[in-house]
């Protein structure tokens, strides 16, 4: 899967759609930026095609129920726009001053999810809802302030991917081994 994924990042590259900022030292691409003119295109499009909702304070793209896929921008003022969501499939979150309980109440409203993203969230403890979602197939918890990975993520049997690249572990229980997809 991740080579599929690099070819088609390739292929976007070579289309101008991301820029490459950073390589790494074997050449390979490692940072990409989008303009604004393709970022403002792509939102518009997806917006329209009910692809995805972004969430950020001065957009209107918020309004639309039939989406599947939310990327959070800001988190401020937003809490009213997540009642209703069932249908969500896939969560990330850019927002970095987020409180746990946010994205307790946000995730809540989510009971099908399959993608989570709380990526450099500052959360210091996993919200229980959290383990509740029997459909999450991925979970990236990376650059967290989490210390300790409770035990109730053996719970969601169907989890393939655990992401705590860059957090300071301190308990991760060993029941996670039993995890047959993970």
């Amino acid at each position: 899967m991740e080579e599929v994924g690099n070819e088609y990042l390739n292929e976007i590259t070579q289309r101008s759609l991301l820029q490459v900022v950073q390589r790494d030292a074997d050449g390979m691409a490692q940072t990409f930026q989008m303009h604004d003119l393709v970022r403002d295109i792509a939102v518009s499009k997806c917006a329209s095609g009910n692809f995805s909702l972004l969430l950020d304070n001065s957009r209107d793209t918020m309004h639309s129920r039939e989406a599947r896929r939310i990327s959070v921008q800001k988190a401020n003022s937003i809490e009213g726009t997540l009642n209703g969501r069932e249908k969500i499939r896939s969560s990330i979150l850019f927002h970095r001053e987020v409180s746990s309980s946010w994205v307790e109440s946000a995730s809540g409203n989510f009971r099908l999810l399959r993608v989570l993203s709380l990526r450099f969230a500052k959360i210091k403890k996993l919200p229980n809802v959290v383990t509740t979602l029997f459909n999450l197939r991925y979970l990236d918890l990376s650059f967290t302030n989490l210390k300790v990975v409770p035990k109730a993520l053996c719970k969601l049997t169907k989890l393939h991917m655990l992401n705590l690249l860059g957090i300071d572990v301190v308990e991760l229980s060993l029941q996670i081994k039993e995890s047959t997809k993970l």
